[in-house]
């Protein structure tokens, strides 16, 4: 099967979305031609003021981040997203690890005053239009993503083109004028291809923030938007709020998970709302992308805890600290040979390698921080963390493994 990268795609989308909608967020939507036309403008001002490979990008949930979302891949250029509540220290901070040129943001005044910063319209108005595509290959690196947090000293992985394919976004792939609500960060790799898959694809992007939503207010909005499908965080559904009297938002054909734990009770609390949707639990990471999901159709079961994230489209392997494989239901660490890599971790040290096994001669598989276990039939559990552990008699014991152990339990209910 020929792989369709996000370049090859948008090219076709924008050219046939012409007046519809592909991004709304709050009360400002932008249709196919306008998304073109203006990434087409910043791709232009890019290639003319920003002599260096990075750009910054300060995002705000708002249309014009997808616009430099695309004028970066247009011009050639590796974006850095990072969040607009971020302090302006670190983004100083980031700036000087990549040596960007240039600093774009959505509004005035939405981060501090740092030198290089350009608003995004203001650079659109004096571009000249530049409608062509650079030519991008699988393994360039395409986006840089800070993991870290808003503390400590930055810690970029590099994202290659290869890694972000749209049809893999979703256990379905989105169709034209389908209804996403994308509403994680766009300075965040799922949020980032959330959006662009949804672009790529022909489908119209909502960018929703609920960082303080209930599950009555989301099952309202999804109503309220004739929402499609859904990329969401599971510990939205942790509030105390009762879902047993909320009208369930009918539209919705598909939910994603991924990045977060995902419990029984999650999913059960996703059935209510969205009683016709298939629920995805997806495993990946920034190193090398997803590489599982488990997929719900409306008339199966809920499964119990702990929730597996199904049977593993790249090789996935458990094992121990002598990095032997250990047996079905055995649990330990997760080993993943990716296509599509990361490059490792830029640090203001220089890039620093991820850590890597050798599987087979020439083929080598990442070492990730993720311990879980196979079932007899192939289907992959993660249960956290490597480093979630504690010291008992001398001993170390994952937290997250006592609790799996204890939910397999017959005598557990």
């Amino acid at each position: 099967m020929t792989v369709q990268y996000l370049p090859e795609l948008l090219v076709g989308s924008l050219a046939a979305g012409s007046d519809r909608d592909a991004v709304v967020a709050d009360s400002r939507s932008m249709s196919f031609a306008e998304l073109d036309d203006r990434s087409a403008r910043l791709a232009g001002w890019l290639k003319a003021n920003v002599p260096g490979r990075f750009v910054v990008l300060s995002c705000s949930r708002t249309v014009d981040d997808v616009v430099a979302h695309v004028a970066a891949l247009r011009a050639g250029k590796v974006l850095v997203p990072v969040d607009v509540r971020e302090p302006a220290r670190r983004v100083r901070d980031v700036v000087e690890l990549v040596r960007s040129d240039v600093v774009m943001m959505a509004s005035p005044g939405s981060i501090e005053h740092l030198d290089g910063c350009v608003v995004v319209d203001d650079a659109v108005r004096g571009g000249e239009p530049d409608r062509g595509w650079h030519e991008w290959q699988p393994l360039d690196t395409a986006w840089l993503y800070f993991t870290s947090g808003s503390t400590g000293e930055p810690k970029g992985t590099p994202l290659p083109l290869g890694r972000r394919v749209p049809d893999q976004f979703m256990s379905t792939t989105v169709s034209a004028g389908d209804r996403v609500g994308a509403t994680r960060p766009l300075s965040f790799m799922a949020g980032g291809t959330a959006v662009m898959a949804t672009v790529a694809h022909g489908g119209v992007a909502h960018l929703l923030d609920v960082s303080n939503t209930t599950p009555r207010e989301l099952a309202e909005t999804a109503s309220t938007l004739a929402l499609d499908r859904l990329d969401l965080p599971t510990s939205l559904f942790r509030s105390d709020e009762s879902t047993t009297d909320i009208e369930p938002a009918g539209s919705v054909i598909e939910v994603r998970f991924i990045g977060e734990r995902c419990l029984a009770s999650d999913l059960s609390i996703a059935r209510r709302l969205f009683p016709n949707a298939r629920l995805g639990n997806s495993y990946g990471s920034s190193e090398f992308g997803t590489v599982s999901r488990l997929v719900i159709d409306p008339s199966d079961p809920i499964p119990e805890d702990p929730v597996p994230v199904g049977r593993p489209f790249h090789q996935v392997m458990v094992v121990d600290d002598d990095f032997a494989e250990v047996p079905p239901g055995e649990i330990g660490r997760l080993v993943v040979v990716s296509p599509h890599p990361s490059d490792g971790y830029l640090e203001p040290t220089g890039l620093v390698p991820l850590e890597t096994i050798e599987t087979r001669p020439g083929t080598h598989a990442v070492v990730s921080n993720d311990a879980g276990f196979f079932d007899g039939g192939g289907v992959l559990f993660v249960v956290g963390r490597r480093d979630d552990v504690v010291k008992v008699n001398g001993q170390l014991v994952s937290v997250g493994a006592v609790q799996v152990a204890l939910l397999r339990h017959v005598d557990v209910v």
